[in-house]
């Protein structure tokens, strides 16, 4: 699940992709915060992403162990690169428009990731708070 705010966007301003964590996204987070005063200073086009398995983006309808195979690190960057990728085309986005990836604590890795893995369509990225020592299960 996603949700836009084009208000501020001109023709030629980057995308901003607002990342969401471990809770549920609505509208409200495209209304307000650093990323919107970012927005409206760049004249960006804002989305902001539900992260599968959380809020109503619930792509197998259940949480058993089979299903949750597919909650993972890998698969929410596969899931934003195809996102980016769809909203291009749907927006009609030019080639060079420049995607910036926010996020916070855990999604403020996965900005910083999807920047790593997808350099050819994310131009940059502000991870907030975003643990900087990966651990396994950080113990």
């Amino acid at each position: 699940r996603y949700f836009v705010n084009s208000e501020y966007h001109s023709g030629n301003g980057p995308a901003f992709l607002f990342i969401g964590g471990e809770g549920m996204l609505n509208q409200y987070w495209t209304n307000g915060g650093a990323w919107i005063e970012f927005a409206k200073k760049y004249k960006a086009l804002c989305f902001a992403v539900e992260h599968r398995f959380y809020g109503k983006s619930q792509p197998t309808g259940d949480t058993t162990i089979q299903s949750l195979q597919y909650l993972s690190s890998k698969q929410a960057l596969a899931d934003l690169r195809y996102f980016m990728q769809n909203m291009n085309s749907k927006h009609r986005l030019n080639a060079n428009t420049k995607w910036i990836a926010f996020g916070g604590s855990y999604a403020g890795n996965l900005a910083a990731w999807l920047r790593l893995k997808s350099p050819d369509l994310v131009h940059g990225a502000v991870a907030s708070s975003a643990p900087v020592l990966a651990k396994l299960d950080f113990s």
